[in-house]
């Protein structure tokens, strides 16, 4: 733009920048800003800045644009996760403490989560890798498989100590739950892999993240929180209802739901590549 008309005439004059610069109604004129990647959020802060400063009756300021309104989005979605975060930690620390009633198992259960949900930004930082639109999800993706990996070890350790067998109820869990563990990594592995072939970058870029949440989840898992379960005690006589109806989603009921979950993608799978599907994916 600053190689642009010097004056009015010449704006009239020019189909270019009349379009580009004025209004169809002449009611308005327009500013055009090019921005760096790397200015974008002070950028915008500042446009804001600017716009309610000299918002008045009668004079109104309006900005647009993809670096615009992809900030926005941004700002909008951190502040939004960060309310849900807080929500989904109170909430998943209220559940395990119903499922198990050990605060040693709280405890662990929240170090753990949170320390896979740090570690996945800072891996991502020493990659070079920049906080995107779809960044802030990765927060509740981290600690959602780490606790997925936490509540069976409790549940498995719970039920060997509880069976009042002899030997160590927290290596006998690490042995029991491992290997399903493993397989919950691959899977998750070859999901977020499938996002690297997609022609969106930050797709692409949640992809990888969601690669490196994976494994800080379970490597968080089986080395925070063993310590904490060693720590903890288990509770001495009947549990009560609410906790008798979790733990048996998770033992009992969870397993038959993954069943059919499993058994419906296979039935569904011939039907992906199907020539209509297949121009949708397209």
């Amino acid at each position: 733009m600053t190689r642009g008309p010097e004056d009015l005439e010449e704006i009239d004059e020019s189909p270019f920048w009349t379009r580009l610069l004025l209004a169809p109604d002449r009611s308005a004129s327009l500013v055009v800003l090019q921005i760096k990647d790397d200015e974008q959020a002070s950028v915008v802060a500042e446009i804001d800045r600017t716009i309610d400063q000299h918002a008045e009756v009668g004079f109104v300021l309006n900005a647009s644009g993809v670096p615009y309104v992809a900030e926005h989005i941004r700002q909008r979605l951190i502040d939004e996760i960060r309310r849900f975060s807080i929500a989904a930690f109170i909430a998943v620390a209220v559940l395990v403490g119903l499922l198990f009633r050990s605060a040693a198992v709280v405890v662990g259960s929240m170090v753990a989560a949170l320390s896979a949900s740090f570690a996945t930004f800072l891996v991502r930082a020493a990659f070079g890798m920049r906080t995107d639109i779809l960044a802030p999800n990765l927060w509740t993706i981290a600690f959602v498989l780490t606790i997925s990996h936490v509540v069976y070890l409790t549940a498995h350790w719970q039920r060997h100590a509880g069976q009042g067998q002899v030997g160590d109820s927290v290596g006998a869990a690490i042995r029991f739950v491992g290997p399903v563990s493993l397989w919950s990594l691959a899977a998750n592995l070859l999901g977020f892999a499938s996002l690297l072939f997609v022609s969106a970058k930050p797709l692409r870029q949640f992809g990888i993240s969601g690669l490196i949440a994976a494994v800080i989840a379970i490597v968080c898992a089986y080395l925070l929180y063993p310590p904490f379960l060693r720590a903890a005690h288990r509770t001495r006589g009947r549990a009560g209802k609410i906790s008798l109806r979790l733990q048996s989603f998770f033992t009992t009921t969870h397993p038959r739901i993954a069943l059919v979950i499993v058994i419906t993608a296979v039935a569904v799978a011939p039907s992906a590549t199907t020539p209509r599907l297949m121009r949708v994916a397209g």
